[in-house]
């Protein structure tokens, strides 16, 4: 899309722009008149119904009216250059407007699946290999105008997982960039489990209290700015920790439920390159919040133990044939494995949890799990960090593991029946009981 017209290349001269940075990110101004641009915009063969659904234009009074009047307008790029949308920051004093005002979302324009600047960083991202992430739109610009180019812009809300995608095709490393007030270090924390889920390694810069990215690198310079991010990234895991622990103070119920959030957070690491740090991230958690390192490591376990459940039963709303084995195939649970109440007594209640792993590798291991690599449910079980000998202390649930994940280490993917007919009767015994606990529970 073209820049819109009578939106002339305005210089920011409050914000330090240059002209050739305004050029560049095609910055444009609306006159602060009732119509000046829907005039032009109409009268040029624009379409009326698409400048409203793109918020340029809005109807008063049964007249075409111009939305962002009096505003700065910053187009925002996909990451082929084409414009999706725009922001509009209003000039002067907002009174009881609103500061920014942005497209509203469309059949192109989708605010959760694009990051302000990956067009104008993703060179710079990848030569870097970091993303820099800020939340406004003029610390992008003031930052690039810097020369730090491998920066994008959330605009102000908490990262999607799409975004956090967008970012891992480019880089691993995303290093968040926030005011050092207390709002600026809620805002850290938001968003970021998410990031470590998705396998990037995830640092925090807190800008000194009442600056931002783009005042700050105007005070200080480009080289001092970069090296201010360099002494001052920190792990977030740590600081989301430190942080938590500050604010819960001497209150025991906060710092119960803080404990249970880092576990959660830590379980999230589901790289098997990050089994080593986890285990960092356990023994650090431990010593901050004075607490068993082997409690940790269960806690940790727990979360991954429940996220298996949750996965099985996500894949089991739509139930397929092609992974279940029939009823009527399945041998029979001899009775001294059953009690008068029908509970299963092969294995302790408490082991639930292991027994729905097991199941989860058997009915769905060789079912695609991500779309994205082509990567198998097996796939992303065997690059859960956690260690089978501290999962579970049920010996043929471990011996199942095992024996799949030395076939599957070859490359081969079994199937239920491998198990299901296994030479050791008493594989045989343990596998249906568990395949048929699905209908019991």
């Amino acid at each position: 899309m073209r820049r819109r017209p009578e939106c002339r290349p305005l210089l920011l001269r409050g914000k330090g722009l240059y002209p050739e940075t305004v050029k560049k990110f095609q910055l444009g101004y609306c006159l602060n008149t009732r119509d000046a641009f829907a005039k032009t915009a109409i009268s040029k063969g624009y379409n009326l119904e698409y400048l409203q659904k793109l918020g340029l234009v809005t109807m008063r009074y049964e007249q075409p009216a111009d939305n962002y009047r009096g505003r700065v307008i910053f187009p925002i790029h996909n990451q082929s250059g084409k414009i999706l949308g725009f922001g509009a920051r209003i000039l002067g004093k907002a009174d009881k407007a609103p500061k920014y005002i942005n497209s509203p979302e469309n059949e192109i324009y989708y605010k959760s699946k694009v990051l302000y600047g990956t067009y104008f960083a993703r060179h710079s991202i990848d030569k870097l290999d970091e993303c820099l992430l800020v939340e406004g739109y003029t610390d992008v610009i003031s930052l690039h105008q810097a020369g730090v180019e491998n920066v994008v812009a959330s605009s102000g809300t908490s990262l999607t997982q799409d975004q956090l995608r967008l970012i891992r095709k480019y880089t691993n490393n995303l290093t968040i960039l926030y005011d050092g007030d207390a709002a600026g270090v809620k805002a850290a924390l938001r968003g970021l489990d998410m990031a470590v889920e998705e396998g990037l390694n995830v640092k925090v810069v807190l800008i000194p209290d009442k600056e931002d990215p783009d005042s700050y690198v105007q005070k200080i310079g480009a080289d001092a700015f970069r090296q201010f991010i360099a002494d001052n990234k920190q792990d977030f895991v740590i600081f989301k920790l430190q942080a938590s622990l500050v604010d819960a103070g001497s209150d025991m119920n906060k710092k119960s439920k803080l404990v249970s959030e880092i576990a959660e957070t830590i379980s999230k690491i589901n790289k098997t390159e990050g089994f080593t740090r986890q285990q960092e991230y356990i023994r650090q958690s431990a010593e901050i919040l004075k607490i068993d390192e082997e409690g940790m490591t269960q806690l940790v376990n727990k979360f991954i133990r429940e996220k298996m459940t949750k996965l099985e039963k996500e894949l089991t709303k739509n139930k397929n044939p092609d992974y279940d084995v029939p009823e009527e195939d399945l041998p029979p649970i001899p009775e001294e494995y059953l009690d008068d109440t029908s509970n299963i007594a092969l294995f302790n209640p408490h082991e639930k949890q292991e027994q729905e792993l097991v199941k989860i590798l058997l009915r769905f291991g060789q079912k695609q799990f991500s779309e994205e690599d082509n990567s198998s449910v097996a796939d992303y079980i065997f690059h859960l960090p956690y260690d089978f000998e501290s999962l579970s202390d049920n010996e043929m649930v471990k011996r199942i593991l095992h024996e799949y994940k030395a076939e599957y280490d070859k490359g081969n993917m079994l199937d239920s029946r491998w198990f299901l007919y296994h030479s050791d009767p008493e594989v045989v015994k343990a596998t249906t009981v568990i395949w048929k606990i699905k209908k019991r529970n």
